[in-house]
């Protein structure tokens, strides 16, 4: 057993990126031709697009560019479409400076039950907890782990703790008989998205890694990216279940 993807994400805040009341529209066009995607939600506070087969959501508004996949099979597609996504972001909006972007993962350990859960997570760490539970005459069940580390502009969240996942499923669409050839090709990619779906075990350690930086340097996504991967191959070896 071996930790397993479970999420990847993405968040660019921006600011004077006002354009975007005039141009969300030019944007979600350019985001459907060049990177495949799917609207699903369009909104004035902001807009929603998916490349379901991927399980692959991005929103956009003024501020903010968020990018998810989940269970994803390829790290690399999940990065190159984010820095598709900043571009598009950037040809269309032109906001006037990045403040932030953060690239995140988090995977899990899948663990049979719920007390060998709580029991693993209080292998982690120091044995501060079964010290103190000596003074206060209580027992420790689980521990949660947070810290955070920085390094000139990055700056570097991890945590870990057990959890529940709960089994999440998608409901197939059917087009009609009459329907046209685009609604059917999107029910199609939609219908992907339902059978690709993993269930994940009830009870697993959760393992975050997230790392963000403050006015990043232009076209650094790719390397901010692989950064966090590094960091992430790190953690994992550092946390491994024995």
């Amino acid at each position: 057993m071996s930790w397993q993807p479970f999420s990847l994400h993405f968040r660019q805040q921006y600011e004077g990126g006002y354009r975007y009341l005039d141009r969300c529209g030019q944007f979600m066009l350019a985001a459907v031709d060049a990177l495949n995607f799917i609207p699903s939600e369009t909104k004035p506070t902001g807009a929603k697009m998916e490349i379901p087969e991927h399980s692959f959501t991005a929103n956009v508004d003024t501020a903010e560019l968020i990018a998810t996949q989940n269970m994803p099979e390829s790290s690399h597609f999940f990065m190159e479409t984010c820095i598709g996504l900043a571009e598009l972001t950037e040809e269309h909006f032109k906001p006037s400076r990045i403040v932030k972007n953060g690239f995140a993962a988090k995977f899990f350990w899948p663990i049979p039950n719920a007390d060998t859960l709580l029991a693993t997570s209080l292998k982690f760490g120091s044995d501060h907890e079964s010290e103190l539970g000596v003074k206060l005459g209580l027992i420790p069940t689980h521990k949660r782990i947070n810290s955070s580390f920085k390094s000139g502009s990055m700056e570097l969240e991890v945590a870990l703790f057990p959890t529940t996942l709960e089994n999440v499923t998608t409901s197939r669409q059917m087009a009609g008989f009459r329907t046209t050839s685009v609604i059917k090709r999107r029910s199609e990619r939609f219908n992907q998205a339902a059978d690709r779906i993993k269930l994940a075990p009830t009870h697993a350690l959760l393992l975050s890694v997230d790392l963000m930086e403050d006015d990043p340097p232009e076209n650094s996504l790719a390397q901010h990216f692989k950064q966090m991967e590094l960091y992430a191959d790190t953690l994992k070896k550092e946390y491994s279940v024995r």
